[in-house]
């Protein structure tokens, strides 16, 4: 644990921004795994971690379900009442 302390981010919130991400819980959970790769040696330049980024973020930017998909799914929330 000590060794992430030190460890510099070589991108943050702003690339995140970049690659059309929104920020959110998402945002957080892309930059730990980005510096688990610095540490690992995986993620040495910006161009590296940019790339992981980039490959990771395609899930988060898959858009919210359509209605229709989401009555499929059984998710009623519009309706009222039991």
């Amino acid at each position: 644990l000590a060794t992430w302390r030190h460890v510099r981010p070589l991108l943050g919130g702003d690339d995140l921004r970049a690659l059309g991400l929104k920020p959110g819980p998402r945002f957080g959970a892309l930059l730990r795994g980005l510096t688990a790769e610095q540490v690992a040696g995986r993620a040495r330049t910006r161009a590296q971690a940019a790339r992981w980024l980039a490959a990771r973020a395609g899930a988060a930017r898959r858009p919210p379900p359509s209605r229709a998909e989401r009555s499929a799914r059984g998710h009623h929330h519009e309706r009222g009442g039991p």
